[in-house]
């Protein structure tokens, strides 16, 4: 199983350049077989895309949605899986989530994030709101699982993913410490948070203009394997899963 985290940029409210990087990267030729590319959380509408009015936010929905099945065709086309946060609309509610296709364009998970810091503190709960529950699909015989950003920081939802035996973990997260933070304090307590997650875990930062310094890494067996350090450059790291997996 080959991945590629993409620590790309998304322009936020712009999802037709976002699904463009999504397709540009989908079709690159490679050496070797990816079954699948994984993006930052909302990356496909931008993590600062909502205005938190309701109506205004509403005229998002219909190219939304017609993006998701422009992405889930290319998936098809390409012959490689896709996964990609964006913001989803469903009963006149919002949902920070996280998608996945497989390479025949199925959806092997739609996750929709357990943690409220996603969104401003006094916005209409009715309205912009979490999902409940922890969420794993199967996919050649092994356990993954998914948890985006502050879900992993919660306290009880932690201990809840700790106990579910991932094989492989994906954390797409939107971070825009500066680099010198992330370098000198986050970068080590990140890695020490979800090393436990999964016998593979996966993070992936975007970049951004507000900004963000994106940044990626792959843990095997609770040890860093490979990362892309914070830059305002554009990143993806190819992630040979079947070289880590306990014999």
């Amino acid at each position: 199983m080959n991945v590629l985290l993409c620590s790309s940029k998304f322009i936020n409210g712009d999802i037709e350049y976002n699904a463009n990087k999504m397709i540009e990267l989908l079709k690159k030729k490679s050496e070797n077989r990816i079954d699948f590319l994984f993006f930052g959380e909302s990356f496909l509408n931008g993590f600062e895309a909502l205005t938190w009015d309701y109506y205004k936010d509403l005229k998002m929905k219909e190219k939304t949605d017609s993006y998701l099945k422009v992405l889930s065709e290319k998936c098809i086309q390409y012959n490689r899986g896709l996964g990609f946060g964006y913001f989803e609309y469903d009963n006149g509610k919002i949902y920070s989530s996280y998608i996945i296709y497989d390479n025949n364009g199925n959806t092997l998970i739609n996750y929709r994030r357990i943690t409220s810091g996603w969104r401003y503190p006094n916005v209409d709960t009715s309205v912009y709101t979490e999902g409940q529950s922890i969420a794993s699909f199967l996919y050649n015989n092994k356990k993954i699982g998914i948890g985006l950003c502050g879900d992993i920081w919660h306290e009880p939802l932690y201990g809840e993913l700790l106990n579910q035996n991932f094989d492989v973990f994906i954390w797409p997260v939107y971070v825009n410490y500066s680099i010198d933070k992330w370098n000198e304090d986050e970068r080590t307590d990140y890695m020490l948070r979800s090393r436990s997650l999964g016998q593979h875990v996966l993070y992936i930062n975007s970049v951004s203009d507000e900004p963000s310094f994106g940044g990626t890494y792959f843990q095997a067996n609770a040890v860093l394997i490979e990362e892309t350090v914070p830059s305002s450059e554009e990143y993806c790291l190819l992630c040979r899963l079947d070289d880590f997996y306990d014999v």
